[in-house]
């Protein structure tokens, strides 16, 4: 199939987002001429959630246009060929008396021409058009994730009214990822660009409609409808949005106004649901529940790792509430200390060759790491947390060394111990009580050999300088950051 092959770049594009790009390796990408943009959905044969979107519209979506400046071409130019080259474009492009909005391709051939001023050639947008392709995949994505299709649907199933309040409530956090013509609260929507209004124009015509919905369906949105969304404040609920839309459509007697909106996606097929209404039912609430399962997974990997991205604080209070706000501190533990781990390789004729076996000898794995474990010695680090913490490295020492660094506004040098494997841990005792500067620990490791970092603490100091290795807060209930960092915080309960 032509167009855009997303599954070849999914993964790319979402790398700046860790939690996107952690559930989107759970989700199956489908390309498809039935949908005209995207959708998010859930394939009850596989049990796997779905991407569906069309590669045509994604290749329109990306498509760099540039402006030209026919006063600002040298005559050079028009002599050395450059005419020849204008006119066959001049057909297939919109253009007014001195601008004409050609393809990069374009600019690139008539560069070739003697006396092309780069300064003639304008971008068309401030950014790369491909954030709005990964704008795309992060709002259904957060179809999936935010339960709109699942268990937060209506038991009536998705209407054109839930369908706009989901997007409303997804791209008040999107921002300028997703293009103009999208609907965001608090911004009134542009018209499509010539080529993609006759894109979307081709899908309606092939629509089946009955000739009652047609009369109740005019061509442009009303003004009423435009303003309201104009007039919405942002950041709110998809179930706030979709009271305020009914309340209107009531009130302008105009139910069908609402599909005369441009939208960014199509979940129709949540509203055809095959079996009774329980069966529907059912079928969303085991999908609400695998997208829970991997949404924590996501978000456990996300604190034990890579950190949230772009995702605001907002958002990211939505999804915690959304997974019940109890991420298992032990798992995350277990997870990072484990991405910690460095190989070390050797050959060894104990081991098959998979390659060539028999032939070559075999490749030794060996997985380890050095974990230093800075203790605040401030007083508000309880006995109780510590008891904890150790007690669940005593299961990882297998994986890693620890180095247990005592600390305050100073390091404990002299009480610093080593703890592996068969070690002992001796018994801990309180040997500092002043205040706290995270930088004295974070030095230390830094100059030493360490793969990762695990400050124990209440968080009452000033930010630390940066650290060379992954670096990881555990602190009690209640605590609160008091500075801004993009590293993982765990709370220990």
């Amino acid at each position: 199939m032509g167009g855009y092959n997303l599954r070849y770049f999914s993964q790319s594009l979402l790398f700046p987002e860790p939690l996107f790009a952690a559930f989107a390796r759970h989700v199956t990408k489908v390309a498809t001429r039935k949908i005209p943009t995207a959708a998010a959905s859930f394939n009850k044969n596989s049990l796997r959630y779905e991407l569906l979107y069309n590669p045509d519209f994604f290749k329109l979506l990306i498509e760099k246009h540039i402006s030209v400046d026919a006063n600002e071409l040298p005559e050079s130019w028009w002599n050395s060929g450059g005419q020849a080259l204008w006119d066959e474009i001049s057909n297939s492009t919109n253009k007014d008396e001195t601008t004409r909005l050609v393809t990069e391709e374009w600019c690139i051939k008539a560069a070739n021409f003697p006396g092309w001023k780069v300064g003639a050639a304008r971008s068309s947008s401030n950014n790369d058009p491909k954030r709005y392709l990964k704008g795309v995949l992060m709002h259904e994505l957060y179809h999936m994730l935010l339960g709109h299709l699942s268990f937060r649907c209506p038991s009536y199933g998705v209407t054109q009214g839930w369908n706009i309040a989901t997007d409303l409530a997804i791209n008040s956090f999107l921002g300028d990822n997703i293009p103009g013509w999208t609907l965001i609260p608090g911004r009134r929507a542009e018209k499509p660009h010539e080529e993609l209004e006759q894109f979307f124009e081709g899908f309606r015509s092939k629509g089946k409609k009955s000739e009652d919905e047609k009369k109740e369906t005019p061509t442009d949105p009303p003004e009423w409808l435009l303003d309201l969304i104009e007039n919405f404040p942002v950041k709110q609920s998809a179930e706030y949005y979709y009271q305020r839309l009914m309340k209107a459509a009531e009130e302008n007697n105009c139910a069908g106004a609402l599909n005369s909106l441009v939208t960014l996606d199509d979940h129709s097929w949540s509203r055809s649901a095959s079996g009774s209404e329980e069966d529907a039912e059912a079928f969303r609430m085991f999908a609400g529940t695998r997208a829970k399962k991997i949404l924590k997974e996501a978000v456990e990997e996300c604190e034990a790792s890579s950190g949230w991205g772009s995702i605001p604080q907002e958002m990211r209070s939505i999804i915690q509430k959304l997974i019940q706000n109890k991420i298992d501190w032990r798992s995350v533990l277990k997870y990072f200390v484990g991405q910690s781990q460095r190989a070390s390789k050797s050959s060894s004729m104990k081991r098959i060759n998979r390659r060539y076996p028999y032939q070559h000898p075999g490749t030794k794995i060996k997985r380890h790491a050095r974990i230093a474990i800075s203790v605040d010695q401030s007083g508000s680090v309880g006995d109780e947390m510590l008891q904890l913490f150790f007690a669940e490295l005593t299961a990882l020492a297998r994986l890693a060394e620890f180095t247990v660094i005592p600390f305050d506004h100073g390091l404990a040098e002299s009480d610093i111990f080593v703890w592996r494997k068969g070690l002992t841990l001796p018994e801990w005792k309180r040997v500092r009580c002043g205040g706290t500067d995270f930088s004295i620990p974070t030095q230390f490791v830094n100059d030493g050999k360490f793969d990762g970092h695990i400050i124990l603490t209440d968080m009452q100091a000033d930010k630390p300088i940066r650290s060379k290795c992954h670096r990881m807060w555990m602190t009690t209930p209640g605590c609160n950051v008091p500075f801004e960092i993009n590293e993982r915080v765990l709370v220990i309960e």
